[in-house]
């Protein structure tokens, strides 16, 4: 969303609700974005384990060939 200044209220009261409002928002996306990045980290990590595992069993199946 972009305002213009001519778009903005003058009076101080309802500009304090907006600045809180997105304070709020952007309070809320970077709880978001944090709870995002760990599951990102849990998900690479969970990778990592896989992608381990994969070559250990296809180490082990060129073994038995």
């Amino acid at each position: 969303m972009t305002l213009s200044l001519d778009d903005l209220p003058d009076d101080a009261q309802t500009l304090k609700a907006m600045v809180l409002a997105i304070r709020a928002e952007t309070e809320a996306v970077q709880t978001e974005n944090s709870k995002l990045a760990a599951e990102q980290a849990r998900l690479d990590q969970e990778h990592t384990v896989l992608a381990a595992e994969v070559e250990r069993l296809t180490e082990q199946n060129e073994r038995l060939d």
